[in-house]
């Protein structure tokens, strides 16, 4: 537990040890200064996948309509710099189509 760089590990190792030990969920939760449902998480996931399991990150990173642009808007950028936001929202509005400051629907996997 207390060899792992990552303090969100050493977090999830010391849940799993307090509940090991036979501290209540509500106990734990306020030790860690976590939520309830985090606890029943983190001991779940050690009870399925074992120490990796625990471990084991899983968040979703998702990608941006702009990132097939990356290179085309930078030397974009270079060649001339926006002053202000609003004129950067429209030069890449106009090289791309993409409105950066209008979300966009999420796409289909």
């Amino acid at each position: 537990m207390f060899s792992n760089a990552d303090p969100r590990a050493r977090k999830k190792c010391l849940i799993v040890y307090l509940r090991a030990k036979g501290r209540p969920c509500y106990e734990i939760a306020d030790i860690a200064r976590v939520d309830k449902d985090i606890v029943t998480n983190a001991v779940k996931k050690y009870v399925e996948g074992d120490l990796a399991g625990l471990l084991k990150e899983n968040y979703r990173k998702p990608k941006s309509l702009l990132e097939p642009h990356n290179e085309r808007l930078r030397a974009l950028f270079e060649k001339q710099p926006p002053h202000i936001v609003n004129h950067a929202i429209e030069m890449i509005f106009e090289e791309t189509e993409v409105r950066p400051d209008i979300p966009h629907p999420k796409p289909r996997p």
